[in-house]
């Protein structure tokens, strides 16, 4: 199963005392070929061009529906990078 998905900030965000403004918009998509396994990608830009573009992927695994384990990474321009985990459990 693949879905896709856009959004965008409608308004900008204002930044913190010394952080410009941003307003982002962005793309992806997420490929299920198995029913426990997500594979995702995306792409973020700020249309105010005050802060990085990035990329991202991630993989979501999810055993028998009760143990759900996302994580992601992204990278950008200017050496801008990240990643994540979540942990999610289902009783």
């Amino acid at each position: 199963m693949l879905t896709v998905s856009a959004d965008g900030d409608l308004t900008e965000t204002k930044g913190f005392k010394s952080e410009d403004n941003s307003q982002y918009v962005g793309v992806g998509a997420e490929v299920r070929p198995l029913s426990w396994l997500a594979v995702r990608a995306g792409y973020r830009a700020d249309v105010k061009n005050n802060d990085s573009n990035v990329v991202t992927g991630g993989l979501g695994f999810a055993p028998f529906n009760r143990v759900h384990l996302d994580l992601m990474g992204l990278y950008g321009e200017d050496e801008t990078w990240g990643a994540g985990a979540q942990l999610t459990m289902t009783f």
